[in-house]
């Protein structure tokens, strides 16, 4: 069965290097696209919505940023035991603490070659994210 990543990217060309990259990881892999945080709370509001086996999530999103929805899923029944990536250009200290203890499971600051993104995605789609989130020194991505 392929691997369902749901990712929140409102920018175009880190969405397309993602899927490029992921693609050459998981030729299999189905990755749907949501350009906008307030969407992203929608899907996870409507019942019955095939809910990923994994989320990159954006925190720099229009409308509504990524942590209002990684809020919503930790909310939602069907969606609080989804692995949350955060997948981000910011690594500022306060957002990192703020992903970890709002339940984010793993956060990565974007890396911007293509070999870098693929290489990243080889580990995580290798990770077990089930279960309690990351303890907090695990949880920043380190390559």
């Amino acid at each position: 069965m392929a691997l369902h990543i749901l990712l929140a990217e409102d920018d175009d060309d880190d969405y397309e290097m993602f899927m490029d990259a992921a693609v050459s990881v998981l030729p299999d892999i189905r990755i749907i696209r949501i350009a906008d945080g307030t969407h992203l709370i929608e899907a996870v509001d409507e019942p019955g919505l095939n809910v990923p086996d994994m989320v990159f999530l954006d925190l720099n999103m229009p409308r509504k940023n990524g942590f209002d929805c990684l809020t919503a899923m930790r909310r939602s029944e069907d969606w609080k035991t989804v692995p949350v990536v955060i997948y981000s250009t910011s690594a500022h200290t306060d957002q990192v603490d703020q992903a970890w203890k709002s339940g984010a499971n793993l956060y990565i600051r974007k890396p911007h070659d293509f070999l870098e993104i693929q290489r990243m995605l080889q580990k995580v789609f290798a990770m077990d994210m089930s279960g309690e989130t990351a303890r907090r020194d695990r949880f920043m991505f380190r390559a």
